[in-house]
């Protein structure tokens, strides 16, 4: 009895997978799929790090890449790396101006207010004061203040200031003088955010190309150690500086 209780073999009955439906789907979702590390570096810095580290290395009579000579990477590289610290630079500046920019914008929506005010005083109600709040710049956007478009806003000065004069309230401390200086440092700050933004967007297009040169030249010299080198690859890029565990 025993001999033919361990002679015998279960029989594991077969599982058929739909060839459709949701059911399919959701299979193929539950299975991971591996992690494929990049063979190159994503980040900026990485990537100029690499080429550093691989082109002492490079020795192009022994490994010769037809479209490109290792003079003319280098000075690509050296490019790279110059508009990289160029572009960062440049763009440092911006976060100041920008909050100079903000703080500016909110003094402005806090002091129209007593305009409105003072307007109020003038025509002698609320509803009269809101029919005349266009020639002073305002504009109804959920509420009645200055346009939040900085380019709108700095023309609305100009408007408010001519409004000032109309209604002959130039002289109180949210007249003319006052409103003046704050158009003045508004338009000031307005202007170097374009330049600075100018200049950033002219760095990031030489940034760009000598990225999309590189990352070539790169995914080349890969290819080009993965059919010298068929059994050996993972090691010499290694050796040539290519660790993807550390980007």
């Amino acid at each position: 009895m025993s001999e033919i209780l361990d002679n015998t073999t279960e029989t594991v009955p077969e599982v058929s997978l739909p060839l459709n439906g949701t059911e399919n789907t959701e299979l193929e979702n539950s299975v991971k799929k591996p992690k494929r590390q990049p063979q190159l570096p994503v980040n900026d810095y990485d990537l100029v790090a690499v080429n550093k580290s691989m082109l002492p290395k490079w020795d192009e009579n022994i490994l010769p890449l037809v479209w490109t000579k290792k003079t003319e990477v280098e000075t690509m590289v050296l490019q790279y790396a110059e508009s990289l610290r160029n572009r960062n630079t440049t763009g440092a500046s911006r976060g100041s101006i920008t909050s100079s920019l903000t703080a500016a914008h909110k003094e402005a929506d806090k002091s129209i207010e007593h305009v409105k005010n003072k307007l109020f005083e003038i025509v002698g109600s609320k509803a009269e004061a809101i029919v005349r709040y266009r020639e002073f710049g305002i504009v109804k956007e959920k509420t009645y203040k200055f346009p939040q478009a900085r380019e709108a806003r700095a023309a609305s000065f100009d408007v408010l200031i001519d409004a000032l004069a109309t209604y002959q309230i130039e002289d109180f401390a949210y007249g003319k003088a006052y409103w003046t200086a704050l158009k003045e440092q508004y338009n000031s700050l307005l202007e170097q955010a374009r330049s600075v933004d100018g200049s950033v967007s002219t760095k990031v297009g030489s940034l760009n190309y000598n990225r999309t040169f590189v990352r070539k030249f790169l995914n080349s010299f890969v290819q080009l150690i993965k059919a010298n080198y068929p059994d050996e690859w993972k090691t010499k890029l290694r050796d040539f500086g290519f660790q993807k565990e550390k980007y």
